[in-house]
């Protein structure tokens, strides 16, 4: 991981001391109690404000969000060429600033969440509002989510009704409602079953475990369009 020079560390301090009352209750008694300005931490939502304060750094240095994109790229290597929409991005859309940090795409992205707090970010869309699977995506090329709970259910059902490329790092925070991590892999066995009923529409489902948790068996789904080759007839 990175580490933070001494005036990063006092940009850090000072956002946090300005932003906090804009985040939940149990981050902000993490802030209050536990929090330690020399210690780099791995939560979520700390990734997210090291992605907004610390950018470039953070770009270049191996985490969680670094694992993804480097899946996501390898999987949509036209990524900058896509119109893409986040979901459950978070309290800041550290995610979509990497990407745009990495990849420079043509396209703005747009964040939706329902916990965004605010910060305005350039060439990023930010929409504080819950993903649904009554959600208009039809004018996105991509969607995509770090983690996005139980908004998962949710991109399943609107890809099924509106087929769409996708790619979700799924939740290790998913398997609670579940007894046993068996119960889990059926439930997930289950929805990657009804996303490959895409395939009769030309699109390929694969699965993916990556580095980005070593502690989890929470999987990356894609939905992919096929690329069909194009024949050339022969004038006769």
């Amino acid at each position: 991981m990175f580490e933070l020079t001494a005036g990063e560390k006092q940009r850090l301090e000072k956002f946090i001391r300005e932003n906090k009352t804009k985040y939940s209750k149990g981050i902000q008694d993490f802030f209050d109690e536990a929090f330690d300005i020399d210690e780099i931490y791995e939560n979520d939502f700390m990734g997210q404000i090291y992605a907004y304060l610390f950018t470039e750094k953070y770009a270049n240095s191996p985490h969680v969000y670094i694992y993804f994109i480097e899946l996501l790229y390898n999987k949509f290597p036209n990524l900058s060429r896509s119109k893409i929409l986040e979901v459950a991005s978070g309290y800041i859309p550290g995610l979509a600033i990497l990407i745009n940090e990495l990849y420079k795409p043509e396209e703005k992205i747009t964040c939706v969440d329902p916990k965004l707090i605010g910060i305005i970010v350039p060439r990023i869309i930010q929409k504080k509002e819950y993903f649904t699977k009554r959600t208009d995506t039809t004018k996105y090329d991509l969607l995509i989510a770090h983690c996005p709970c139980d908004a998962f259910d949710d991109m399943v059902e609107s890809v099924l009704t509106s087929p769409t490329n996708m790619c979700v790092q799924t939740c290790p925070c998913r398997s609670f409602p579940f007894y046993s991590k068996w119960e889990f892999d059926y439930y997930m066995e289950g929805q990657i079953d009804r996303l490959r009923t895409l395939e009769d529409k030309g699109y390929n489902v694969e699965v993916d475990k990556t580095d980005a948790y070593s502690y989890t068996f929470s999987p990356v789904v894609t939905v992919l369009k096929r690329e069909f080759p194009k024949i050339k007839h022969s004038r006769k």
